[in-house]
């Protein structure tokens, strides 16, 4: 006998016996964790008749390149006049940059407009 208490004739067969124990141990990463947990979870909701939440839809929309510098744009608006311009955005399906040209366009347009008509 060892100095651990193993019979060394026992030994492979003890140590076969934990990698066959090892080999079933599954290793979840942690994005495939949090998906099993989110699949838990509706699957809870659904017993009681609850829906857990609305479908998580990322989106996939991309600024096109340009051949122009940019430059970071940081204001402090009011919370209301956020809000339209993001449903602005969101209906006319531009991202931000995007929605703050478009809307500086249609107010040259406007304005080149009035100074026709005058």
């Amino acid at each position: 006998m060892s100095d651990f208490g193993l019979n060394p004739t026992d030994a492979p067969a003890k140590s076969a016996l934990a990698v066959d124990m090892i080999d079933k141990i599954k290793v979840r990463t942690p994005t495939q964790q949090r998906r099993t947990a989110i699949q838990e979870i509706d699957a809870a909701a659904a017993q009681t008749g609850f829906t857990s939440r609305e479908p998580y839809i990322k989106s996939t929309m991309r600024t096109p390149t340009r051949n122009e510098q940019t430059q970071q744009l940081a204001m402090r608006p009011y919370v209301s006049i956020v809000a339209r311009f993001h449903k602005y955005a969101k209906l006319n399906g531009l991202s931000m940059p995007m929605a703050l040209e478009r809307l500086l366009d249609e107010s040259e347009e406007l304005t080149a407009l009035r100074a026709n008509n005058s």
